[in-house]
This record gives C-alpha cells, structure tokens and sequence, in this order.
C-alpha cells in the first residue's frame, strides 16, 4: 500500500504519486472493491471509506482493539 495505517504523510493520499506499481495496484483495487460496495474514499487517507448514504450519521462507533492471540 505504500505507507503503514494512519500515516498521515502525503504518500497517503489515495492518489499519492511515487508508489511502486504493486502499491499503486493495491489501492486502485482496494478503492474499486469498496466503491463498489457503496463506499466512499476520503483522498487524504487511503484506509479511509464511508458508506454512503451513511447508515447512522449521528453514531460515533467505538471499539475496543485487542491483541490476537497466535493460533
């Protein structure tokens, strides 16, 4: 994908340019599988999708994340 999660760089960009063709590839995929499932992307932060029209705009989800355990 070119730039670990959360990274805020401009490499993460949807669109960010300088990416090796594999991760260029990657989010062209990502983009086009989400999108076609209703979601859309934020440009700045490439793991970032809403559904839209969003199912419960005046919902702030929290979850807990937690270490896996190795199978």
């Amino acid at each position: 994908m070119g730039t670990s999660f959360d990274c805020f760089d401009v490499k993460a960009n949807t669109a960010a340019s300088g990416l090796s063709d594999e991760e260029d590839g990657n989010r062209v995929t990502l983009s086009a599988s989400m999108r076609s499932q209703g979601f859309q992307n934020y440009p700045l932060e490439r793991w970032h999708y809403t559904l839209v029209p969003e199912p419960y705009p005046d919902s702030i989800f929290d979850f807990p994340i937690e270490k896996r355990t190795p199978r």
